[in-house]
Formats: C-alpha cells, structure tokens, sequence
C-alpha cells in the first residue's frame, strides 16, 4: 500500500496507522457504523474505525480503518482513513485498499471518498460524500453512530 500524507495544521502524518499507535482513548475513537446512500437510492453499510489526537483545544486529527457491505458485492470496499475535526466539523478522506482497473490520468485516485463537510458529535458522524468511479463521480450522504 502507498504512504499516505495528510496534513493538518502544521503537522503530517505520514501513515494512517501512525495516529492509532500513539492515540489516547477520546470520544470520536472506536467503531462508528451506519448508512452510506447515494444519491440514486442505493445504500450500504459503512464501518469506521478511528483513534483520533488532540492537537489543540477544540481540534483533533484521526485514522483509522473503513469498510463497506452493499447487497450488490461487487460494490463492496475496504482501506484506510485520514481526517481531521474542529469543533463539530469535520472532514475526512477514505483511501481504498483496492487498485484501479481502469485507466486514465489518477487510477490511484479511484475509489477514494472525500467527505470534506461532516457535522461531528462524540455520538454522531454525519454529511455529504464524493467518491471518485472509473465513469464519474457518486455523491451522497452518509450518517453513522457508535453502535
């Protein structure tokens, strides 16, 4: 899997799963599970886990894991996730594990899903998504709680 950089305020992180190694236990780490729908009705199951760091007062960053379960299988996905939260807004980026088969200038950035404007709570994760397919890009909503 290719190192991934995110950066947040003045520090990067240069691996998803740095983060989980060093974190304390916060509210927003642990399983999140709820709903990924798009906007044609089509809705699956989406699984984070996160350890997330406090960086500052009211800011923190988190990785972790993801994976989603669709009925249709063959949509089904899995990698690793990147973000960062200030207050009760958040933004995070889900990188997949899968390469791309298709071609074209980005095959690396197919199937990653950006969901840049969550409104975040120690209970809830919810907001708008982006994911980028081989044929476009799929919007939605997604909505998870801890179970």
């Amino acid at each position: 899997m290719a190192k991934a950089s995110f950066t947040s305020g003045r520090r990067t992180l240069s691996s998803p799963m740095a983060l989980a190694a060093s974190s304390a236990r916060s509210p927003r780490s642990g399983v999140w599970q709820g709903t990924l729908t798009d906007d044609t009705g089509v809705a699956g199951t989406l699984r984070l886990t996160l350890a997330e760091r406090t960086v500052e007062a009211s800011s923190s960053v988190v990785s972790g894991t993801w994976s989603t379960v669709y009925q249709d299988t063959a949509r089904n996905g899995s990698g690793t996730v990147l973000g960062t939260m200030t207050g009760s807004v958040g933004s995070l980026l889900l990188s997949s594990s899968a390469t791309s088969t298709c071609g074209g200038p980005f095959p690396t950035a197919i199937g990653s899903c950006t969901a840049p404007r969550l409104t975040i709570s120690d209970v809830s994760i919810e907001g708008p998504y982006s994911l980028a397919l081989c044929t476009g890009t799929a919007t939605g909503r997604l909505a998870l709680t801890k179970p």
